[in-house]
């Protein structure tokens, strides 16, 4: 167990689940910097985040985050489709 440490809370954080974290936040991120420089591809790089986060949330106990994310998956889709119908890519 020498991956593992406690966090302030007392519950065990695997190493695997920091670097998810990590690899979340900067998928999204960069998903937010791509949309704001007008690329689809920032859609579908928040969908691969949200669903990081998502799993994230389930492996913490913390039902709030994967809800919040999973909207924010839906609405990366509702993005995408919106985008394509306008022909922006």
């Amino acid at each position: 167990m020498a991956n593992q440490r406690k966090d302030e809370g007392g519950s065990t954080i695997t190493r695997n689940l920091r670097v998810t974290e990590g690899l979340a936040a900067g998928l999204a991120i960069t998903g937010a910097v791509l949309n704001a420089l007008g690329s689809i591809t920032g859609f579908y790089i928040w969908l691969v985040s949200n669903s990081l986060w998502v799993y994230v949330g389930h492996r913490r106990g913390m039902k709030g985050l994967m809800i919040q994310q999973a909207v924010f998956g839906v609405l990366a889709a509702v993005g995408i489709v919106c985008w394509r119908i306008r022909g922006i890519s």
